[in-house]
């Protein structure tokens, strides 16, 4: 979230301070060099950018039209001659992937970064290797180890870093591997292939889902749902409609066509969720090993893999994502109400912890390093801990939640930074400020944007 608030004159002074503070000019070559981000620094000479250690000793010299850090990984994008690049941080050195691409970005599924040219996607590895030329039409996937999938004309296809292709014939669907098993499409028939491009289960299913836990669902053509091994064999058939896949404790939520309603099935096939209990085909499995479902499609609450409640069945349905644990605590929204609502907390096993209810428009969300902001009345706010007792504030300011260990707070008309125990670390000095990501937020100041560390120090400039 960007906060925005009109800039006054008396702020060039503290400018001036933050920019000698964070930033500094060598005489001997008048380079422009920014404050530490990961161990190095961006320096600036005669509008071109590089990086230098932290005793100011040049590592990549400065030949790039800007240099920006990432806010998703450890790497810095580079700009040149309006294409782009990274350079990467492994261990103690720098990895540079020339700025010859028409974009580049961090790849959703793994470690390794997507690149565009003419429409075209290829890969780079985390190492920085070009692995697959830009020749996909869309983000290439790794599929295991050194093998890809990619699309070409429309159809799918398994190809290596050697630009060998195992399958001839392009598959119209090719899915994520799981359990050595990737579902894949061709001729409107399903099957598996392997982690190395090889056929395990043949195309005779008219649809089929990915592997999860071992076990997959697939259907015929008479509209008949089966529960397969990575082997392809036929574990049990039912009747229901599968919802979701298998859970590590091997139960998937299911819908009985009759009732309609939602209940959980096991790995042999039986119903352990005391018949079909919920209303919602959207139950959604947390990292906990929670399903959240609910009775009546009005109050949402959490069941375990056996079906039994450990989130009691309360959270007003407006606020259904706030039903799940975060950092061992869940925090839900019991009257539906967007100002002046009511809240509980209760933490991983289940246990009532407090109520509160929080008085203005602020957006609870959840306890990051045991805080969390709520709503006092209508000009202050604080921040309780999960027992519900104030441990910063009460106080006029404060404006967002804890991220990556700062809190964004508001003073005579800007923005700055408090930590953990409510000490202002970086001064309220910005027209803008963003939340933290990385060890860096987005700031503005005298119109200009910046990137600051968590000492607030400028790191780079913005886009």
């Amino acid at each position: 979230m960007l906060y925005k608030q009109k800039f006054t004159c008396f702020i060039s002074f503290l400018l001036l301070v933050v920019l000698f503070h964070s930033c500094s000019y060598t005489e001997s070559n008048k380079h422009e060099i920014f404050g530490e981000l990961w161990g190095y620094k961006l320096f600036c000479c005669n509008e071109k950018w590089g990086i230098c250690d932290q005793e100011n000793t040049e590592c990549i010299r400065a030949t790039y039209d800007l240099i920006l850090p990432s806010r998703n990984r450890k790497a810095f994008l580079t700009y040149d001659k309006e294409k782009k690049g990274v350079i990467l941080l492994e261990d103690e050195s720098l990895i540079v992937v020339p700025a010859v691409y028409d974009e580049i970005r961090e790849s959703p599924w793994d470690e390794n970064w997507n690149v565009q040219n003419n429409h075209l996607y290829g890969l780079v590895s985390s190492a920085g290797k070009e692995i697959v030329a830009p020749i996909s039409e869309e983000p290439i996937r790794m599929l295991y180890n050194d093998k890809f999938i990619l699309k070409k004309n429309g159809l799918f296809y398994l190809t290596d870093t050697k630009g060998i292709f195992y399958n001839q014939i392009g598959w119209e669907f090719a899915g994520l591997l799981s359990n050595d098993r990737a579902a894949v499409c061709q001729n409107e028939q399903w099957g598996y292939i392997d982690s190395n491009g090889k056929i395990q289960i043949g195309f005779m299913w008219e649809e089929a889902f990915g592997f999860s836990n071992g076990i997959a669902w697939v259907k015929d053509q008479n509209e008949t749902y089966f529960a397969i091994n990575p082997a392809g064999k036929i574990l049990f058939q039912t009747s229901y409609y599968p919802v979701s896949e298998f859970t590590h404790q091997g139960t998937a939520i299911v819908q009985d066509s009759v009732t309609e309603k939602y209940g959980l099935i096991n790995s042999s096939g039986n119903i352990v969720s005391n018949g079909f209990p919920w209303e919602t085909e959207d139950a959604e499995f947390d990292s906990n090993g929670h399903w959240a479902v609910t009775l009546d499609g009005e109050h949402w609450g959490l069941v375990d893999e056996t079906g039994k409640t450990v989130l009691p069945f309360l959270c007003a349905a407006a606020y259904r994502y706030m039903c799940q644990f975060y950092h061992d605590f869940a925090v839900i929204n019991i009257d539906g109400k967007e100002m002046n609502a009511t809240y509980q907390v209760y933490n991983i096993t289940g246990k009532y912890m407090c109520s509160f209810q929080s008085e203005d428009s602020v957006i609870v969300d959840h306890f990051e390093n045991g805080l969390m902001l709520i709503g006092i009345n209508e000009n202050e706010r604080a921040f309780i801990d999960p027992s519900g007792e104030i441990i910063i504030g009460p106080q006029e300011g404060l404006i967002s939640n804890f991220r990556d260990e700062r809190a964004i707070i508001y003073s005579n008309g800007k923005y700055g930074y408090i930590d953990f125990q409510g000490r202002s670390v970086i001064p309220a000095i910005y027209e803008e400020a963003s939340d933290f990501k990385n060890g860096i937020a987005k700031v503005s100041i005298l119109s200009e944007k910046y990137y600051i560390n968590r000492e607030g120090a400028i790191v780079s400039r913005a886009l």
